[in-house]
């Protein structure tokens, strides 16, 4: 967007590429804002979370599953039906399946792509683009404005516009939702898994044009102004309703989780100096996260509570470490906040824990500002607050622990690792009915 505002740049011949992480960022840029691309052309990428090392052969929870298929562009395939792909890895870069498992669903969809294996390791970049194989290619094709027909999955509300459809609730937080449409006879046929309401949105495709709408849905033929009405399906099947804003208290697009989508835009880390026994481990996790905990060079600002400036409680998200007892600001917001916690117990909403060295990590909306959120770490002693630092890559909306979390330091999942609780909140940000570690069961 940048680059089309800045520069004398053709807005029909935008395409992305990258290399190594850069290729892993192309898929997920190709997948998540097909419309804004020509072509794609990632070299030498990761594009599944379900055949790395470190998640494969070992236990993966529901949030997990849910959190590899979001992260991994090759379970998004589907959205690529309108970008041409250009895939290239090296013959001695290992493994092949990270490029492969892209391929093959592509190809599975019938979709146009086009692979290329040079003579070489990982770093492909020079044998694609000096050989100026891959450059003629990208450079003739074309970005398709509105399709006729489109197949669209998304797993938030931050990725729910996809050409001229819009999902504008999804049936379950974090899984996987798909639309397929077509324009056929001056209407939109759909097929919609996983969806509670969706819209229609400019520019429409030839044939939809007007202030009347022509669609059929799971047998249902409807007629509805797209400007000023949307697709629900409620009980007795899909029905036209009038477009409504998001009900307060309830998730919508950029407030809706899970806690990595906190960093999605600014953050300030605000550690807890309100109890001596916990102000020297608050800080200490306020510092390895701000630092990304070693796996990136990242420099979020980091303030004490009592130091934190007024005009910033409200303008960014809020890493609060440490909750009430331990936190000025989270003492200030206690009303508002999910947990609490006395000697050797900690609450989350209903549910109860016991133990020195419980703790909680969980994300809500901000209670000052509904555009922000808050990350709340919340815990029994400095131990609870330490063991933060072995939590797994791959977080639903909040998680519950004690020191059975410690075999998952530095991993992707929480493996062998146990937790007390985890997984998404409803759309309401109430707790779900399910909430235990379904391997914690099994022991």
């Amino acid at each position: 967007k940048w680059a089309l505002e800045t520069l004398p740049v053709d807005p029909d011949r935008v395409s992305v590429t990258g290399v190594s992480m850069g290729g892993t960022g192309t898929g997920y840029m190709a997948v998540r804002y097909p419309e804004l691309f020509s072509a794609a052309s990632p070299l030498c990428g990761y594009h599944s979370y379900f055949i790395r090392r470190d998640t494969s052969k070992r236990p993966i929870r529901p949030w997990e599953n849910a959190r590899m298929h979001h992260w991994s562009p090759a379970s998004w395939a589907e959205n690529l039906q309108q970008v041409p792909m250009f895939v290239a890895q090296g013959t001695k870069d290992f493994p092949h399946d990270n490029s492969k498992v892209l391929i093959q669903r592509l190809r599975d969809l019938n979709y146009d792509v086009i692979e290329e294996w040079p003579e070489t390791g990982h770093s492909v970049w020079t044998e694609v683009w000096d050989g100026a194989d891959g450059w003629p290619w990208l450079s003739n094709k074309r970005r398709v404005e509105a399709p006729a027909r489109v197949r669209f999955v998304s797993d938030q509300l931050r990725y729910a516009k996809h050409y001229w459809l819009e999902l504008s609730e999804l049936e379950t937080p974090g899984k996987l939702a798909e639309v397929q449409a077509q324009v056929k006879g001056g209407k939109v046929e759909l097929e919609a898994t996983g969806v509670k309401a969706l819209r229609f949105v400019p520019p429409l495709p030839k044939g939809l044009q007007g202030s009347k709408l022509k669609a059929r849905i799971a047998e249902q033929e409807l007629e509805l102004d797209p400007q000023k009405q949307e697709l629900r399906r409620g009980a007795e099947g899909w029905a036209v309703t009038p477009n409504t804003p998001t009900p307060a208290g309830h998730k919508r697009a950029g407030v809706e989780g899970p806690i990595r989508d906190v960093f999605m835009s600014p953050v300030t880390f605000v550690y807890g100096t309100r109890r001596q026994a916990t102000s020297r481990a608050t800080l200490e996790v306020a510092n390895a996260w701000a630092n990304g905990r070693g796996s990136a060079d990242l420099a979020y600002p980091v303030v004490a509570d009592r130091d934190l400036p007024t005009a910033a409680l409200r303008s960014t998200n809020l890493f609060l470490i440490g909750g009430a007892r331990d936190n000025l600001v989270s003492a200030r917001l206690a009303g508002d906040l999910k947990s609490r916690t006395e000697t050797h117990k900690l609450f989350l909403g209903d549910l109860e824990f016991e133990g020195g060295d419980v703790g909680c990590l969980y994300v809500e909306p901000h209670p000052l500002n509904p555009e922000r959120y808050l990350l709340v770490l919340d815990a029994v002693s400095a131990q609870g607050y330490l063991l933060t630092n072995a939590l797994p890559a791959l977080l639903p909306d909040f998680i519950v622990y004690d020191t059975s979390v410690a075999p998952a330091a530095g991993q992707q999942v929480l493996g062998d690792a146990r937790v007390l609780a985890g997984g998404f909140f409803d759309w309401d940000w109430s707790l779900p009915k399910a909430t235990q570690d379904p391997e914690a069961q099994k022991k």
